[in-house]
C-alpha cells in the first residue's frame, strides 16, 4: 500500500509493505491472541517507510515490525492508528525541525 499526504508543509509518501519478520523475542512482542491470529494468517508484520520532502530535499524514515491485519480492506484503518499512536509523523516533523537548526542539539537553547 502506498499513499501521499502532507503535514506542516512537509510532503509525505507512505509505503506499507508486508515483511517476513522474525525475532527471538517475537513471543514477547505479541499477545497470545495476536500469536494465534498470526498462526491463522489473520495478522502479519509490516514495515512502514515514510519518504518526506521539503523544498526538493528528501529524508527516508523506516519503521519495521508492525503487526497488522492481513486483510487489505482493513489495513488503512490500522495504519492510521499506528501512525497516530506511535508518533511516527511527529518524529518526521521533529527530524525536519532538527535539520533546520544551527549547530549540535546540545548547544542550542530551547
Amino acid at each position: 500500500m502506498k499513499f501521499s499526504c502532507s503535514i506542516e508543509d512537509i510532503n509525505l509518501v507512505i509505503e506499507v509493505n508486508k515483511i517476513k519478520f522474525s525475532s527471538t523475542n517475537q513471543h514477547y512482542l505479541l499477545t497470545k491472541k495476536d500469536q494465534n491470529e498470526m498462526n491463522n494468517g489473520e495478522i502479519c508484520f509490516y514495515e512502514i517507510i515514510i519518504t518526506s520532502e521539503v523544498d526538493g530535499e528528501k529524508m527516508t524514515h523506516y519503521s519495521p515490525g508492525h503487526a497488522l491485519t492481513a486483510h487489505e480492506e482493513d489495513l488503512m484503518e490500522e495504519v492510521e492508528h499506528v501512525l497516530d499512536d506511535s508518533g511516527l509523523l511527529d518524529k518526521v516533523v521533529d527530524h525536519w525541525n532538527l535539520n533546520e537548526e544551527e549547530g549540535p542539539r546540545w548547544k542550542i537553547k530551547t
